[in-house]
């Protein structure tokens, strides 16, 4: 897969692509309302954590399904290998 394409199906890319724009419209929205500055980076600064800890929600949810989704092919791999197994001893059963 294209490295690009694959950066553009992230959801991870997108989350921290909103993360910037949240981040950059609160602090440049409250810079020229007139409000504190320490105010808007309060703010930047609780949202962080959220932002933070739902991509690593989703790092560790890809992660798990990369890992279950190897072990359904490794499952079927076995299953198939079992069966051809048992059908093997069955025409030696026959043909003795």
């Amino acid at each position: 897969m294209n490295p690009f394409a694959g950066l553009i199906k992230s959801r991870k890319f997108w989350l921290m692509v909103l993360d910037v724009v949240v981040s950059g419209s609160t602090y440049f929205i409250g810079k020229y309302a007139g409000a504190d500055g320490q105010d808007m980076l309060f703010i930047i600064g609780l949202l962080q954590p959220v932002f933070v800890t739902v991509i690593a929600s989703v790092t560790v949810e890809d992660n798990a399904q990369r890992k279950l989704d190897g072990t359904i092919v490794q499952a079927k791999e076995w299953r198939a290998e079992d069966e051809s197994i048992a059908k093997k001893a069955q025409d030696d059963q026959v043909y003795s």
